[in-house]
């Protein structure tokens, strides 16, 4: 399905299938995709600031320079999801799965991703200044020059987890500890 450029802004499609869907540079701002299926679809440089896309499949998703700023992904799969040089700041991906995800250089400030599981998830030069990281699994992940500055990882999954040249400047760890 082709909705390329489509604006949708402010429309309910709650459970709806767009799987394998091209809605790149889409308007979703403010849409509700509750529990929605947009596995393999692509949505480049699609603006979604503000939508619900709670409990949606969104595997595989390409959200390369995505705008998904406020935007409601809880327990979302993401697993696989090209995120990269996305707008996440302030996004509520609590529960969300990001397993394999690819975040190189998202904006991940302020997002809370509170239980979220990012197992293997590749996150070079991201930033996650102030991200709410409690109890996250990060497992083999990959955070290689990311900013991380007072970042909250208290009770975080961290085995294997590559934070080399990360900026972990006032970051709470795992263990409660607050990083130098």
């Amino acid at each position: 399905m082709k909705l390329h450029e489509a604006v949708l802004a402010k429309v309910d499609l709650s459970g709806v299938n767009l799987s394998e869907a091209d809605l790149s540079g889409a308007d979703l701002g403010q849409t509700k995709l509750v529990g929605a299926k947009l596995a393999g679809a692509t949505a480049v440089g699609a603006r979604l600031c503000n939508a619900d896309l709670s409990g949606a499949d969104l595997q595989g998703v390409n959200f390369e320079g995505a705008d998904l700023r406020a935007a409601k992904l809880c327990k979302a799969d993401l697993s696989l999801a090209v995120l990269g040089r996305a707008d996440l700041r302030a996004a509520r991906l609590r529960g969300a799965k990001l397993n394999g995800a690819f975040l190189c250089g998202a904006n991940l400030a302020n997002a809370d991703l509170y239980e979220a599981t990012m197992q293997r998830a590749e996150l070079t030069a991201a930033d996650l200044t102030e991200a709410d990281l409690r109890k996250a699994d990060l497992s083999r992940a990959i955070l290689t020059k990311a900013v991380l500055k007072r970042a909250n990882l208290l009770g975080a999954f961290l085995a294997h987890a590559d934070f080399s040249e990360a900026d972990l400047t006032g970051a709470i760890m795992p263990d409660g500890a607050t990083h130098a």
